[in-house]
């Protein structure tokens, strides 16, 4: 069912399937069937605050929007009024709603609301059933489904869909933040205590921050894609698939496929897996992956291969040192500082802060100690200094680069003298402008 429809009531739009049948009554019901009749959806529309209701002195006031235990409760008193129903689930968030929406499933035989709900027509022969309630300050909508069991898990799908169309006007719009959508969702694939509202476009991971704005222009795309963009969201961060490497091919034939990548330590930490890594510098942690397949080695992986993580190790970089020889940097002198990078944007740039290779090519240009920085997994930036407040300024541009990344590692700079790589964590000082 690829062509939907709007259906529009007094204080009220949705969207459903062409294909699907409706019928909209003057007490604000509507009810929905599926093309062969065997599902009923049925939308009730209430005013929870209406003149007559609302408190004297607080007309014209600003309203408060529902909250979050508001709405689930509302729908656990709706749920205790059905009779001889066995519940399933405990009533949950909706993530991509317009309005805060809650639901709950399970099975009923016989039975029926009592009350206001008795507006609710509930099939005695239905064997499942989905309930919702959509709240916003003056309105809230009543939803039921009923259906046998394989019809409703059929149209699940585009039951989820209808209700994350569902728009509630003549009320303010207390629309759900969208940054607690993505914290719900990735709740499902990560610990809840390692995710954190930081702001509407930041959420803190593991205590590190990273920007979901990616995430919200996907959903203005594509709303119904939200839960998938979100697990490819986190996947893409934690570089995380369903793939082992190990099942794939054999030791000889991977051995040359492998490399090193570096992931803030905080990513590591929470990884579902246990992947093979060695904790470094400025908080970063040396992790490996196969040149084709999105996922990290870990240490089972290593022993179906018949290897150590040492071996891992020196096969990664090797194979790095390879891939490497043949690029080349850009830069160049630009007045109180020089600066070179690798002109294209890829995972393993990065990483290549690891080789010495890249060290003794830059030396000359730089000088026998200079500094570098991997802001994000992508890009990998050297440079030199004359002076403290120009070095200042550069490390204030590798920490907004750092804010704005999809794959942010490090704001720190790294200094690289003859003797090695030395971390450095020396907060930035507060110039910002380019030093004359």
């Amino acid at each position: 069912m690829s062509d939907w429809t709007q259906l529009n009531m007094k204080n009220l739009s949705l969207d459903v399937p062409d294909d699907f049948s409706h019928q909209i009554y003057d007490d604000n019901r509507l009810i929905v069937r599926d093309p062969s009749a065997t599902m009923l959806v049925e939308f009730q529309l209430f005013n929870t605050n209406s003149a007559k209701t609302e408190p004297a002195g607080t007309a014209g006031k600003k309203r408060t929007p529902p909250s979050p235990k508001q709405v689930r409760a509302t729908l656990q008193q709706w749920n205790k009024k059905l009779n001889s129903a066995r519940m399933l689930e405990h009533p949950h968030d909706v993530p991509g709603t317009n309005h805060l929406t809650y639901t709950a499933q399970g099975e009923q035989r016989l039975g029926t609301f009592a009350g206001i709900l008795q507006k609710i027509r509930v099939q005695r022969s239905a064997t499942s059933w989905r309930f919702w309630a959509v709240c916003a300050d003056q309105s809230t909508l009543l939803a039921a489904a009923h259906g046998p069991r394989t019809a409703m898990n059929s149209f699940q799908k585009t039951l989820d869909r209808i209700i994350r169309s569902v728009r509630l006007s003549g009320t303010a719009q207390f629309k759900k933040p969208f940054i607690q959508s993505v914290v719900e969702l990735a709740r499902q694939r990560l610990p809840a205590e390692s995710l954190a509202v930081v702001d509407s476009e930041t959420l803190s991971v593991g205590g590190m921050r990273i920007r979901v704005s990616p995430l919200h222009q996907a959903y203005v795309d594509q709303p119904e894609g939200l839960e998938e963009n979100v697990r490819q969201f986190f996947d893409d961060l934690l570089v995380e698939n369903s793939s082992d490497p190990a099942s794939t091919e054999g030791w000889q034939a991977a051995r040359d496929s492998v490399f090193p990548l570096l992931l803030p330590v905080a990513l590591a930490d929470i990884h579902p897996r246990d992947i093979v890594r060695e904790d470094w510098l400025n908080q970063l942690a040396i992790v490996y992956r196969m040149r084709d397949i999105a996922t990290l080695i870990t240490h089972d992986a290593c022993k179906n291969w018949g290897i150590t993580p040492e071996q891992l190790h020196k096969h990664a970089i090797s194979n790095l040192v390879r891939q490497t020889r043949e690029l080349s940097m850009t830069g160049g002198n630009s007045g109180n500082y020089s600066m070179f990078s690798f002109p294209r944007d890829e995972a393993m740039n990065s990483a290549r802060l690891l080789l010495p290779l890249v060290q003794r090519h830059l030396r000359p240009h730089l000088g026998k100690t200079f500094y570098m920085a991997i802001p994000d997994r992508d890009s990998l930036l050297a440079f030199s200094a004359e002076d403290d407040a120009t070095l200042n300024w550069l490390r204030h541009q590798v920490e907004l680069r750092f804010a704005a990344a999809a794959h942010p590692l490090s704001d720190k700079l790294f200094l690289i003298t003859p003797d090695g790589v030395v971390g450095d964590y020396a907060p930035a000082q507060p110039e910002s402008e380019m030093p004359q």
